[in-house]
Formats: structure tokens, C-alpha cells, sequence
């Protein structure tokens, strides 16, 4: 019996001894490969959804199928960033407008890895090298749509950087496979221009609390927008309480967020400018370009003033928008009031017109003058 057992027990530590073995073969060979494989989860969330789409989820959201996502190695990059202690590096990708990424690949020169494309379910895979501080750069390749009532919704997932090797918790053991869940934010096409002031000597500076209508014409009749995104007419659109206000920030910006405009011609029109200025003819009609949808995969920008806006994301402006202040309209600083018939322009202004008497006693002066120096001269 004890013999039994013996040998019962030399067999099983035979066993552990080589499942350990394949195991740590297993493990190695892993490890020797350096390849972790990336799961992608892409979801969306909708506003104002058709009525024949069902979610499929139960946070409300869907699978974004068929978005392809590329690859870039920024390796080098990463490292540059880790010698100057630059520990935001990773998470400086995560507000970059596509302008701003596409601008970036091409000032480093990237190397693009793969583009992958999601699934059904909005999951897409792929290998990356993970065993030498790999860093890695994935970004949508066009952004997600969807036309509802004639207007147009887009999302767009914000860029992953993502550094390998990853481990489980705080132990040694590597990750893999590695699932990232991308973070969507709905992009809107907003119009946006900024308000600016010229003074009389020609500085330009960015002018807040300027107030704008926003008006659409209709048979010849303008209508104009309210704050329950409703149109009115009115000949008193300051006054109006109805009538929506749109004010100019400090940074002269001035937007129209929340509402759903369809595609056709708009105007801005200033109706309160800032104190020292006047309003200019253009502030009084700025002309916004919604282009109607030909095709929903290439969605064409707003123009304000025939200028193409950049998106928003979210509904923030980019940053890139704020340092080029483009579209710009003007006012110009009212310069000091002229006195009309003024007949002595060495003479302190008021920015009152002189009247009648006091030409009269003007006169007087000036004949009891004459009169005195000629008796002077006759003496």
C-alpha cells in the first residue's frame, strides 16, 4: 500500500514537473515572438436616431461597423519624448483634429504599420511588436455618418497612443491579448467666425460682448432665428426677445451651437457692436454656406464668408481655429466727431454745432477789434 502510494506520488510530480515545462515553453515562445495581439472595440453613440434602428446594447450603443483604423509606429518619437521627460505624450494625441493628425504623420514622416477594418460587431484585431518600448499611434481613417431628415451626424474616435510592453497588474506577466475601447465624440458642422476691431492706428484686436442675429431670407422676406429654434420675422431684432442673441467672447469668437440647420444660405448680422466702434457694411451681412449632402461619405465644410471651417468635435472649436482666427470680420474705431460749418478749426471741438448768436457775438468781437486798432493807428 505505501509502495502505492509512492509510486502514486512520483507519478504525479512527474506530471506538474513536465505541464511546467510546456508551460514555461509556452510562455517563452510567446515571449519570443514579441507580438501582442490588439483587440479593437468600436462603439457608437447616436442622438436622434431613425425610427427603424434598434440598440444593440445596453449603455445605448452600436457597433461601428466597417471603420477602418491605420497604424503608425512613433516609437522614435516616444523615446525623443521619454529623454526630454515629456510625460504627456501619449495623451497629447487625444484632442487632435484629423487635420492635426494628418499634419503631424507628415511633418515625422510615420510609417504606417496596417489598416484594419471593423467588423460586424465593430471589433477589428491586429499584431504589433511589443517587446522593445514599442509605441504606437491608431486613428480613424474617416469618420462614422448618418443622415437623419436631411441632416448629417458624424463621429469620429479620438486617436490611441499606446506604449508595449503592458502587464497584468503589478506582476511580470505580459498582457496579451490587449483590448482598447475607443472613445467616440460626435462632430458637428457648426458655423463660427471671429469678431475683430481695427483702431485708428491700424492695431487689430479681437472684440467681446458684440451681439449677433442670425437670419435666413425666404421669398424675399427675412426670418429670423429664436431661441426655440424657430424662425420670425421682425423689423426690431435687437429688441426682440424672441430673436436668439449670439455675443462674441473674449476671444472675439462668435459660434451657433444646438441648432439643426439644413443645407442652404444663412446670415450672421451684427446689431450691437462694442463701445468706440461702428458697425461695418460686412458685420452687417455675413454670408453662411451650408452645401447640401451629395454624398454622406464626403461631407463638404460650412463656409462663412466663402472661408471652409474646420469641424467640431464635440462641440469645441480646435485649438488650431483659435490661433488662426480665420474667418475674421471687422469694425472699425469711430474717430473723434467733426463740428459741421466749422468756421475757426483752431478752436476747441465740442461735437456741438456753433448756433446763430454765437456768430453774431463772434462778429461783434471782431468788429470792436478792427474798430479799436484803427483808432489805435489813428492816434
Amino acid at each position: 500500500m505505501i509502495k502505492k502510494m509512492i509510486y502514486f506520488l512520483i507519478a504525479l510530480l512527474t506530471f506538474l514537473a513536465f505541464s511546467l515545462t510546456i508551460s514555461d515553453q509556452k510562455a517563452a515562445a510567446a515571449s519570443d515572438t514579441g507580438q501582442t495581439t490588439v483587440i479593437l472595440h468600436h462603439r457608437l453613440f447616436w442622438d436622434n436616431l431613425p425610427a427603424d434602428q434598434t440598440v444593440t446594447s445596453d449603455d445605448g450603443s452600436f457597433p461601428g461597423k466597417n471603420t477602418t483604423f491605420a497604424v503608425y509606429d512613433i516609437t522614435s518619437e516616444y523615446h525623443h519624448a521619454l529623454k526630454q521627460h515629456d510625460s504627456h505624450f501619449l495623451a497629447s494625441f487625444k484632442g487632435m483634429t484629423e487635420t492635426e493628425i494628418s499634419d503631424y504623420v507628415k511633418k515625422n514622416d510615420l510609417t504606417e504599420l496596417a489598416q484594419t477594418v471593423t467588423d460586424e460587431n465593430g471589433i477589428a484585431n491586429f499584431d504589433l511588436a511589443s517587446n522593445d518600448q514599442q509605441a504606437y499611434l491608431i486613428v480613424s481613417v474617416g469618420n462614422n455618418q448618418k443622415q437623419v431628415n436631411d441632416l448629417v451626424f458624424e463621429q469620429r474616435p479620438d486617436p490611441i497612443a499606446i506604449n508595449f510592453p503592458i502587464y497584468v497588474g503589478e506582476t511580470n506577466q505580459l498582457l496579451n491579448p490587449v483590448n482598447i475601447y475607443t472613445k467616440s465624440a460626435v462632430i458637428s458642422r457648426v458655423p463660427y467666425f471671429f469678431k475683430y476691431g481695427e483702431t485708428l492706428s491700424k492695431e487689430t484686436k479681437a472684440l467681446a460682448g458684440v451681439q449677433f442675429v442670425f437670419y435666413k431670407i425666404d421669398a424675399g422676406q427675412k426670418y429670423y432665428l429664436t431661441s426655440a429654434n424657430n424662425w420670425i420675422q421682425t423689423t426690431s431684432p435687437l429688441s426682440n426677445e424672441l430673436v436668439e442673441k449670439f455675443v462674441s467672447d473674449k476671444n472675439g469668437l462668435v459660434t451657433l451651437n444646438n441648432s439643426q440647420l439644413l443645407a442652404g444660405s444663412y446670415y450672421f448680422q451684427e446689431v450691437k457692436t462694442a463701445a468706440g466702434y461702428t458697425i461695418s457694411a460686412a458685420a452687417e451681412k455675413i454670408e453662411v454656406d451650408i452645401p447640401a449632402i451629395s454624398d454622406i461619405s464626403n461631407l463638404q465644410t460650412i463656409k462663412v464668408n466663402g472661408q471652409a471651417l474646420l469641424k467640431l468635435t464635440d462641440g469645441q472649436i480646435p485649438d488650431s481655429a483659435y490661433k488662426t482666427a480665420v474667418p475674421k470680420v471687422y469694425n472699425y474705431q469711430a474717430g473723434p466727431k467733426k463740428t459741421e460749418n466749422q468756421l475757426f478749426p483752431f478752436l476747441p471741438q465740442t461735437g456741438e454745432t456753433i448756433g446763430a448768436i454765437s456768430l453774431i457775438g463772434l462778429l461783434i468781437i471782431l468788429v470792436i477789434g478792427l474798430i479799436f486798432i484803427k483808432k489805435r493807428k489813428g492816434v
